[in-house]
């Protein structure tokens, strides 16, 4: 059994932008096309490619106060392999010291439950701007909301 360093896991996953993995990828979908807001942009992807292929992806994005964090991908024919964990905890390492915003976009109305399950766990539900004025304009939560919103505490 191999046992990989922290700094062994770093070095294979990497930091792309949108339009880079969309040349590569041809089936990438950018978090726009998915239906996220373009307040977001531009995203850092937190990639781990498998050989010529995406084994999986996160991203993030430095809104000033907060980080904006999700539209993650996990390529099936990979699974259990740890990618997705990888990229996960890269993206975490990359986003420390500020709270951080998801948003939920599940694409397959299956998955939805288990992403709202997850993120009840895991932070808070913004239902109101009371709850992220200290982070954000009115403005950005106007443009954020249209999708449900969760507060993750920093890192």
């Amino acid at each position: 059994m191999i046992i990989l360093s922290w700094f062994d896991v770093i070095k294979m996953v990497e930091l792309m932008t949108e339009s880079s993995v969309s040349k590569i990828y041809p089936n990438f979908k950018t978090a726009t096309e998915k239906g996220y807001p373009s307040i977001i942009n531009p995203l850092t992807l937190v990639v781990k490619k498998v050989g010529e292929e995406l084994g999986a992806f996160t991203s993030f994005s430095d809104m000033g106060k907060f980080y904006f964090v999700g539209n993650s991908f996990s390529n099936p024919k990979y699974e259990g392999q740890g990618n997705y964990r990888q990229v996960m905890e890269s993206r975490n390492d990359y986003t420390k010291g500020k709270p951080r915003i998801a948003l939920l976009n599940p694409i397959n109305e299956k998955a939805k439950e288990m992403v709202f399950r997850i993120a009840r766990k895991n932070g808070e539900e913004v239902i109101s701007y009371e709850q992220v004025k200290d982070i954000m304009t009115e403005q950005e939560y106007r443009a954020m909301s249209i999708l449900p919103m969760f507060r993750y505490e920093a890192l």
